[in-house]
């Protein structure tokens, strides 16, 4: 559990497939840690941990313009909508950056490196692994709880 600190551009990974190209977006959100919850070995770094999140899809031509208007967020879009200091519960394990190369036609196209050399990347793109605080009303992810009842709920 934690507050997000920071909101970055991740990695983009681009495809081929039957129908052309389409580029995989993705963002890496800072949480400062306020209270361990379960132990990831090795997943914070100086109260740190950082979890790398979908920022959606583009059909892209060969030379990487997107095609059509991208419906996707901004980055800026996303601070605003996911502003430093928001509580945070994080229930992911560690990322495998190579999972999604495992398919030949998929390469990186671009990957900052947003985590210290020491710190693990965490797989937030299961909407269930990472949940924002949205106040008293019912979570998207998690209906039948609040932020609350879900924190309460994760440290039984």
């Amino acid at each position: 559990m934690g507050e997000v600190h920071e909101v970055r551009e991740g990695r983009t990974l681009l495809s081929k497939t039957d129908g052309g190209w389409t580029r995989d977006n993705s963002v890496v959100i800072t949480v400062r840690v306020t209270r361990e919850l379960r132990e990831l070995k090795g997943a914070s770094a100086n109260d740190m941990i950082y979890v790398s999140m979908p920022r959606g899809v583009n059909a892209v031509t060969a030379d990487g313009t997107v095609m059509g208007s991208d419906p996707n967020p901004s980055i800026e879009e996303l601070r605003r909508s996911i502003p430093n200091g928001l509580e945070v519960l994080v229930m992911a394990g560690a990322m495998d950056p190579d999972l999604a190369l495992a398919n030949p036609s998929t390469t990186v196209e671009k990957d900052p490196r947003v985590a210290p050399d020491d710190a693990l990347l965490l797989d937030g793109f299961h909407p269930q692994t990472v949940v924002f605080d949205q106040g008293t009303k019912p979570l998207d992810a998690w209906p039948d709880y609040t932020f609350g009842e879900l924190v309460a709920a994760a440290t039984d």
